[in-house]
């Protein structure tokens, strides 16, 4: 399974401009097309004869639309920038012929009702005049992935297999349109391959394990849902089963016999096995308690590269060199992860460069930190580019007269690679930090201030770990080699301890705890304890109901030039009349629900708050399906608001 799915994570783009106030029609170059030679005139019997023989070449028009846009689409490797053929269909056959819910449509993808209503809202009147320049009205739509084998994580429904033969075990799939008859997508095109392997493992299981699957009129059963998330390096599932029981004993003998049948018919396939007890009524898949989840077999986490490292490509498999690694994503069961992480990687860079070099950044709904950690890599890498160029350009130079002196400071703000200054992530769920301080640890540390405290073993390997930590207790050094970080992590499957070595020096360990934090709070509560006070950029990617309306009023009020400026809200004199967003020049909107966000965008631009629209651009994350995950800037005169920016 690990060689036929390796072809299916290449990066690539799909890239569609539309703006209805300038549908020019592109007139054809002399000479194009026709003939050879020196003939320099447009020849139409070989146009037509060239059209029929390729009609899929990367410069043709998309189809048309009912509104009559100009929208031309073609396909673009980011790493060569060369134009492919136009693909626009995905080949399933449980669309056609099992009438499947999981998509809309398997064609003309980019033209989907809430790709269209997109277009006309930030391509309208009332729109275009909230925008920078004019130059940048146009609405673009990008497909940032390929349009099958893109989704790397999924939650199927569980129903049995035959009504009269109980032990024929469970069979997986989603549930019809206004139903809850469970529809078996076994050859799903829009599924990463090796989850569509662990749908077949796991029914044959089940079968001879002797599972049933939950009976929701009735109340009984075992098994209820499954979630898979597939870990892009090595191909390998994580699979969490939703057992219809309130404590863990509950599940035995059944679910004992479950795993041992899934690690025995494929033990190379599971990345780790999971159980999540849930015996409440209701659509509500995972329930909230943490007490509810045990892991049964493998590693606590999935690791994933963090996106525009050097290792994206080894993310997917591609020659992954462990002593090149800028930062690795952590992620469990018990935190949100995107389904198409392919094409959220796209999202995640261009968001990064949308924060300008040398920014406080506040982010919000952070996940594990997703946007953040990209956007924190980012300017580290690109201050230390600038730094070397910028060394070897002023070889001669004075050597007191240092780039990051108070004397050049001026030169300094002329540099386009800077680090950010400091990062602040919130989201309420609890299970996110632990994963958040994981990836801090695989970053180098000139980019986190933090240094690695070596790695901790996985309790299913704890024998190795404590030889491992024999072994190094034995030695008087204090000095961790790189030869000794690889060893415990090749023993351990390198999971990251969560305490960090500082030196003895107190201001070092304080500084380094106050550069990036992550508080578990909602946003709302995150706003009125501060978290954006002093902030030059905010990041939100809320759910689908939007913004919460404590953020929300807090970034519809103006930017008030005589309040103090302050980073914590504790120097706040009068804690109401404040603004809390008061420094926030730039934000970024990632929105996964399109009316809400015309909603928020609607409120933010009516307030008188300053705020104007540098970009808008729709993402169709999912193709086959009816949603756009749209990215606005937004930007507004500050304190701190620098006229180029403007």
């Amino acid at each position: 399974y690990s060689s036929s799915s390796s072809s299916s994570s290449s990066s690539s783009l799909y890239v569609t401009r539309s703006n209805p106030n300038s549908r020019k029609q592109q007139r054809p170059k002399r000479g194009e097309g026709g003939g050879g030679g020196g003939n320099n005139k447009p020849n139409k019997n070989n146009n037509r004869k060239n059209n029929e023989k390729r009609p899929n070449r990367s410069n043709r028009k998309a189809p048309q639309d009912n509104n009559n846009y100009n929208t031309n689409t073609i396909l673009i490797t980011p790493s060569t920038n060369k134009k492919r053929k136009y693909i626009d269909t995905i080949p399933c056959t449980h669309f056609q012929n099992d009438n499947c819910p999981g998509c809309i449509t398997t064609s003309h993808i980019t033209n989907t009702d809430i790709v269209r209503s997109a277009q006309l809202y930030f391509t309208s009147s009332s729109l275009t005049k909230h925008f920078m320049t004019t130059q940048q009205q146009d609405f673009h739509v990008v497909v940032p992935s390929h349009i099958t084998k893109w989704r790397t994580q999924a939650k199927l429904a569980v129903s049995a297999k035959s009504k009269w033969n109980k032990n024929a075990g469970v069979q997986l799939g989603l549930y019809g349109r206004g139903s809850h008859n469970v529809i078996p997508i076994p050859e799903c095109d829009v599924h990463h391959p090796s989850i569509n392997i662990a749908m077949e493992a796991l029914e044959k299981a089940s079968a001879k394990a002797n599972i049933d699957a939950y009976q929701e009129d009735i109340g009984q059963g075992s098994l209820r849902y499954v979630q898979f998330m597939v870990e892009r390096s090595t191909n390998k599932v994580s699979c969490s089963l939703v057992w219809n029981a309130e404590q863990l004993k509950e599940c035995q003998p059944g679910l004992s016999r479950l795993v041992k049948e899934m690690k025995k018919s494929y033990p190379k396939l599971w990345h780790s096995i999971w159980v999540h007890c849930n015996d409440n009524y209701g659509n509500a898949i995972f329930s909230r308690s943490p007490g509810r989840w045990f892991r049964m077999d493998g590693p606590e986490f999935v690791r994933e590269s963090l996106p525009g490292t050097a290792t994206r490509g080894g993310g997917r498999g591609e020659g992954d060199d462990e002593k090149k690694k800028e930062g690795l994503l952590f992620f469990s069961p018990m935190t949100f992860r995107q389904g198409n992480m392919d094409g959220f990687d796209i999202i995640a860079q261009h968001v990064a460069k949308e924060v300008p070099p040398g920014s406080k950044v506040c982010e919000m709904y952070a996940g594990v930190g997703l946007l953040g950690l990209t956007s924190l890599s980012y300017h580290a890498r690109n201050a230390a580019a600038s730094f070397a160029e910028d060394e070897e350009e002023d070889y001669d130079d004075d050597e007191e007269d240092e780039w990051w002196n108070d004397d050049n400071e001026e030169r300094s703000q002329q540099r386009k690679g800077k680090p950010l200054k400091w990062l602040r992530c919130s989201d309420e769920n609890p299970a996110n930090p632990r994963c958040f301080e994981r990836s801090l640890r695989s970053m180098p540390s000139e980019v986190t201030g933090r240094q690695a405290d070596g790695f901790k073993s996985n309790k299913y390997n704890k024998k190795k770990g404590r030889k491992q930590n024999r072994k190094a207790s034995n030695n008087n050094s204090d000095e961790i080699t790189i030869e000794d970080m690889m060893a415990q992590m090749m023993a351990n499957e390198g999971e990251f301890n969560t305490s960090f070595n500082y030196d003895d020096n107190d201001e070092e360990e304080e500084d380094a705890k106050n550069y990036i934090k992550y508080t578990v709070a909602a946003a709302g509560k995150a706003m009125y304890d501060g978290q954006a006070l002093g902030a030059d950029v905010l990041i939100v990617d809320p759910p689908r109901k939007g913004l919460d309306d404590e953020v929300l009023n807090q970034l519809c009020k103006p930017h008030d030039a005589d309040q103090d400026y302050v980073e914590n809200k504790v120097m706040l004199r009068n804690n109401r009349q404040h603004n809390l967003a008061n420094d926030v020049t730039t934000l970024i909107y990632v929105s996964c629900g399109f009316d809400a966000l015309a909603r928020d965008t609607d409120k933010l631009l009516k307030a008188n708050a300053g705020w104007k629209i540098k970009s808008a651009t729709g993402y169709v994350l999912f193709p086959g399906s009816n949603h756009v995950e749209t990215v606005v800037i937004f930007k507004r005169r500050g304190r701190r608001m620098m006229m180029e920016d403007w």
